[in-house]
């Protein structure tokens, strides 16, 4: 038999009693299965040290919640000649830690979790990451860096989850099935603990990217889902390098009904900085209501433009800045302004769809707010509508300066 410095989970624990583990360079290891692939049911684990080139794995669990690699121990490098298959009864894809190296020349498709990262250990997939079950697709952790260089897809769960210090490259798209990207950082003052960058579009069936306590998320291409948008939010402390950037348009089809108004669109909270370079769309086909981009305690959100259904946009204590126009849903707020220091500018018209009136609210708003709007207050045949804060004899307080470019009302 050929002697291999590969040990599954059983074989590793009963050999390590008995002879030193050597490092082998360069080894490439064939088996049964598929072509170019190793059959096995038990964990494949290096933890050596040493340089590893293996072939692909065609991993068969024989119980749930076993992972087809696991790679550990300082400077263990292994580079799998060929996609990693863990399809079966809870099986997960690649388990790294302790400053490994993990390279995977295809696809790695599991079960439940592809590629959980940890401890400074870097893991590249020249393919496709792809999962079948509930579960995170990716996570990282604890220094660790992922590259995807093709596709993160998870039919049914969360497509990454980051914590603490971690990164994670995708070149090309996300598609969460259950959620999209979730990063939560440490609250470091530089706000670079945890960086995301997807190169393609991202999609998240309840949310599409949640950055908090100094992530940083960049999606290269367009944004969707079916729920909530984006959201750059900070619980620990203000921290304004918290971010969420997408370069293209971002789009979200529904509006979960909770009880009253909450963001469906874009977010920022407490420090956050929410940016899209395109147009926000929402189409609330349920008719629950909900912000298209809602700034919060001294958060920045900006896009390019505004098309709503439902609500308009929301400033407390924030900014909000519309590059163009800002259109909202008949019946809903167009603008409101929520709280002293509150900004909303908008470059473009502000409307409303369904030739309805122009309702905008600044209870709650005070001297130091801001409305401005460059273009027309415009609407189709409605009216304008204002609620406002009033004294105990009637009389308008807590007016903030609104200042708008033309006033239209056919």
């Amino acid at each position: 038999m050929k002697k291999k410095n590969v040990f599954s989970v059983g074989m590793a624990v009963m050999l390590a009693a008995s002879m030193p583990i050597a490092a082998f360079a360069d080894e490439t290891l064939t088996g049964g299965g598929t072509a170019g692939t190793t059959a096995s049911s038990t964990t494949t684990v290096i933890s050596d040290g040493g340089s590893h080139s293996i072939s692909g794995i065609e991993f068969t669990a024989s119980t749930g919640n076993l992972y087809a690699l696991d790679v550990r121990g300082s400077n263990t490098s292994v580079t799998v000649n060929g996609a990693i298959k863990a399809e079966n009864n809870g099986a997960y894809g690649i388990l790294t830690s302790d400053s490994s190296n993990v390279t995977v020349k295809g696809d790695v498709i599991a079960n439940k979790l592809d590629v959980k990262a940890r401890g400074d250990s870097v893991v590249t997939i020249e393919g496709d990451s792809k999962n079948t079950s509930d579960s995170y697709n990716i996570q990282v952790n604890s220094n660790a860096s992922v590259h995807i260089k093709g596709d993160i897809i998870s039919k049914n769960g969360g497509a990454a989850r980051l914590d603490d210090d971690a990164k994670l490259t995708v070149d090309g798209d996300v598609y969460g099935g259950g959620s999209g990207i979730a990063a939560w950082g440490n609250g470091s003052a530089d706000g670079s603990n945890i960086e995301i960058k997807v190169g393609g579009d991202a999609y998240g069936n309840n949310s599409i990217a949640d950055a908090v306590d100094g992530a940083i998320i960049v999606i290269n291409g367009n944004a969707s889902g079916n729920r909530y948008g984006v959201s750059a939010s900070n619980y620990k402390s203000a921290d304004n390098k918290t971010s969420v950037t997408i370069k293209g348009d971002l789009e979200i089809t529904s509006i979960p009904n909770i009880g009253e108004l909450q963001y469906g669109g874009i977010m920022g909270y407490n420090g956050g900085t929410v940016t899209v370079e395109g147009a926000v769309r929402i189409n609330d086909e349920a008719g629950e209501g909900g912000w298209a981009a809602d700034s919060i305690d001294g958060a920045l959100v900006k896009a390019d433009s505004v098309e709503t259904s439902a609500a308009g946009i929301a400033s407390t204590g924030a900014t909000v800045i519309i590059n163009k126009d800002v259109e909202a849903g008949d019946g809903y707020y167009n603008v409101g302004l929520f709280a002293d220091n509150s900004t909303v500018l908008i470059g473009g018209d502000l409307k409303t769809k369904d030739a309805g009136e122009v309702f905008i609210g600044v209870e709650g708003s005070g001297s130091n707010s801001e409305l401005a709007v460059g273009g027309k207050l415009e609407n189709e045949g409605g009216g304008l509508r204002m609620k406002i804060d009033v004294d105990s004899n009637g009389n308008a307080v807590n007016l903030p300066e609104i200042v708008i470019g033309e006033i239209t009302d056919p």
